[in-house]
């Protein structure tokens, strides 16, 4: 090791001399003469930052883009840090994170809330849940960490409490929901709004409630702002349970009439038994359907049209079907007045994936609505492997002892997921590379199918299936990027319109070039 000069080539591998990559940073940083490193140590840090980096995205993946659990073990107990407070809980009471969270709720409303709604005639709708609650987990819960069947009472408590949780740690607005929760005329809207703010902290947007100073003016319920700074005003409304039909006029009109300072998010629920969706849902889809394109031609607002607003009608019926399994919730999503985001029209395969690019945040909601669950680890780590009998990982870049006590290192492996199996290559010491075949037990094909991209412990390319003309669109896009134009052009000069396509911008002329791809795979498959 020795003293890096100016002129050196850097540490980093760049070919850069030293005072043109990275002198100015060290010398902020560290305040020290930097030593040269060697080879082995820096592919060394490149092997810790791609573990590290495959963490984070499994992290993510169960935990969402908000801030991670912080956790950690002490004197028998279970430290979790919720915003600015610290919780304790007892060991045996915090095996995962939803017991953390049966603590955490009940600690929110204080136990002179709960004793005093326990005595009432006709207590509190909270109340009534854990009762239900209780009665459920004595049936099947036997200590440790065991499964109970996920319940609408399940559902509907530990939701809101993991919804209350992602208020408190990532946007300090609990208070507010609290005080409305407690209110039983209010209960419900308000367990709705949680449900609401925690999608858009899961999808990476900071919250924000207007000021309410000027009680003259209505306020949206939020306003949202994504990661690349573009802001939405978000409201919520919910209709009346198990009411008759599926109209929102009413709600709708309600919403839109609220001021708002930027694009509007209107969410409505339907409240509705999750069989009266189901038991026809392609004419529910059309008549709600109709139902927007009265609205937009009839509904006005302060005597002018109504406003534009991106729509989202759900229904979370777990509060309906308190003691019943296989419950899900349903999503339709819709452009009130925004041409390129209607989904009720079908769009040309360039225009969807345009429309697709310009509201991408809006489509990050929706991910988030589609993968929102509650994280079993406080770690990231893979639940089998935290809690099952998932007791090894293939890593890449680890030590494997092959069968003839050599030892090699793993440089690559793919899992072949119809043999349940993974192949592993090994490299071993006097450079050879041995192919292992290793049989994948139950658990671990379920880890793999749950995070394929980081099974390995670092993040490796997935072949994603295109189901759609707008998914094998998508993939086309990104493989296709590098394309030259006159490749392009080259690949044309048969076509009918080749001197329209000339003049096309780079750009405009590489969607051309993948939507007629497209076709012809799609022409192909029909044949």
């Amino acid at each position: 090791m020795k003293k890096l000069g100016r002129n050196s080539p850097c540490w980093c591998g760049s070919g850069k001399k030293y005072k043109q990559c990275h002198l100015n940073r060290d010398k902020l940083s560290r305040k020290r003469p930097i030593k040269a490193i060697s080879a082995e140590m820096w592919a060394g840090i490149e092997e810790a930052r791609e573990k590290a980096e495959a963490q984070e995205l499994l992290r993510k993946s169960q935990q969402g883009k908000g801030k991670p659990i912080i956790s950690t073990e002490f004197n028998g107990h279970r430290l979790v840090a919720v915003g600015n407070k610290l919780h304790f809980q007892p060991l045996e009471q915090a095996n995962t994170f939803s017991d953390f969270l049966y603590g955490y709720l009940l600690n929110k409303f204080t136990k002179e809330w709960w004793k005093a709604e326990e005595n009432k005639e006709n207590p509190h709708t909270l109340i009534q849940w854990h009762c239900e609650l209780l009665d459920h987990q004595r049936k099947h819960l036997r200590g440790g960490v065991s499964e109970m069947p996920l319940t609408g009472v399940v559902s509907s408590f530990y939701n809101l409490a993991y919804n209350l949780y992602l208020l408190e740690h990532n946007v300090e607005l609990q208070t507010h929901f609290l005080n409305r929760l407690k209110n039983e005329d209010l209960f419900f809207p308000a367990v709705y709004e949680t449900y609401i703010s925690a999608w858009f902290t899961l999808a990476g947007f900071s919250i924000d409630l207007e000021e309410e100073a000027d009680p003259s003016i209505t306020h949206v319920e939020f306003v949202a702002t994504a990661e690349n700074g573009e802001k939405f005003s978000v409201e919520a409304k919910q209709r009346q349970a198990n009411k008759d039909g599926f109209a929102i006029g009413n709600q709708l009109a309600k919403a839109l009439k609220k001021a708002a300072t930027s694009k509007r998010i209107v969410f409505i629920d339907l409240n509705v038994s999750q069989e009266r969706i189901l038991e026809d849902q392609e004419a529910f889809i059309t008549g709600m359907n109709e139902r927007i394109t009265d609205r937009e031609q009839k509904l006005y607002v302060n005597d002018k049209p109504a406003p534009e607003a991106y729509l989202f009608i759900t229904n979370h019926p777990y509060h309906l079907h308190l003691s019943e399994s296989n419950l899900k919730h349903f999503l339709l999503i819709d452009g009130f007045k925004i041409p390129d985001f209607n989904t009720r029209r079908p769009l040309a395969l360039v225009e969807a994936f345009k429309s697709k690019q310009k509201h991408q945040n809006i489509w990050r909601v929706v991910d988030a609505i589609k993968n929102y669950s509650i994280p079993s680890t406080f770690d990231g780590k893979l639940p089998e492997e935290t809690f099952g009998d998932m007791d090894r990982r293939f890593v890449l870049g680890q030590n494997y002892k092959l069968p003839n006590s050599k030892v090699g290192k793993i440089t690559d492996a793919i899992v072949n997921a119809e043999k349940n199996e993974a192949v592993l290559f090994v490299h071993t010491e006097d450079d050879q590379v041995i192919t292992i075949v290793e049989a994948l037990t139950d658990e671990e094909m379920q880890a793999y199918k749950r995070h394929p991209e980081t099974f390995f412990g670092k993040i490796r390319e997935t072949s994603k299936s295109a189901d759609t003309p707008l998914e094998l669109f998508e993939f086309f896009y990104e493989s296709m990027k590098g394309v030259t134009r006159d490749k392009m052009l080259d690949w044309f000069k048969d076509a009918s319109d080749i001197e329209l396509l000339k003049a096309l911008n780079d750009e405009e002329l590489l969607l051309k070039y993948i939507e007629r791809h497209v076709q012809a795979v799609v022409n192909q498959k029909n044949k």
